[in-house]
C-alpha cells in the first residue's frame, strides 16, 4: 500500500499526517514550536527549531510504516 506524508507548519506547532493513496488518514503526529517574545509586540521563531520539528514528525510517520519506504517527491511552500 502506498502512503503519503503531509506536513503543515503553523505558528504554534508542526503537524504531519500519514495518508493512504485513497485519502484515509492513518496516523497524525504533532510537535510544538518555540515562540520567543523578547520585547512587547515582538515575536520570533527559530528556523532550526522549525526544521527539527519537521524532521521529528516525519520520522514518527516513517517509523509507523515499519517497512521499506522510498522518497518519491517533495512539494514545499515553507519560506524561512
Amino acid at each position: 500500500m502506498d502512503f503519503f506524508v503531509g506536513v503543515d507548519v503553523g505558528t504554534g506547532s508542526v503537524r504531519a499526517a500519514l495518508v493512504t493513496s485513497s485519502g484515509k488518514i492513518k496516523k497524525v503526529a504533532t510537535c510544538p514550536l518555540e515562540i520567543f517574545h523578547p520585547a512587547p509586540n515582538f515575536y520570533e521563531q527559530s528556523s532550526d527549531n522549525i526544521w527539527s520539528a519537521v524532521c521529528h514528525v516525519v520520522k514518527v510517520k516513517l517509523d509507523f510504516c515499519n517497512s521499506t519506504y522510498s522518497y518519491t517527491g517533495l512539494i514545499s511552500d515553507l519560506r524561512l
